[in-house]
């Protein structure tokens, strides 16, 4: 499982597990929005903080430097896969291009 950077946007109070919206920079440069719960978020916690959002790698263009990911939730949108550049992964991250 990969991890794209993300900005929060808002926290969202739940009963049990709050949940947050957060927002990903897409490769032709739009943002997506995706409410998420808040465990699937790894760094800092406040918000307009980055952090790094668990998502699947389907696809790599090594050739425009970017990775079709697919989210774990729909976006606002209604896109559940994005292209996102190579350089919005985790840097922890592995990816073959």
């Amino acid at each position: 499982m990969a991890k794209v950077r993300c900005e929060i946007i808002d926290d969202i109070p739940e009963e049990g597990a709050p949940s947050k919206t957060v927002a990903i920079q897409s490769a032709q440069g739009r943002r997506e929005f995706v409410q998420v719960p808040a465990p699937f978020l790894n760094g800092p916690v406040g918000a307009g903080e980055e952090r790094y959002l668990s998502v699947s790698v389907v696809r790599v263009d090594s050739g425009r430097q970017v990775v079709l990911v697919e989210l774990p939730y729909e976006a606002d949108s209604g896109a559940r896969r994005m292209w996102v550049p190579l350089a919005s992964l985790s840097p922890q991250e592995e990816v073959t291009t």
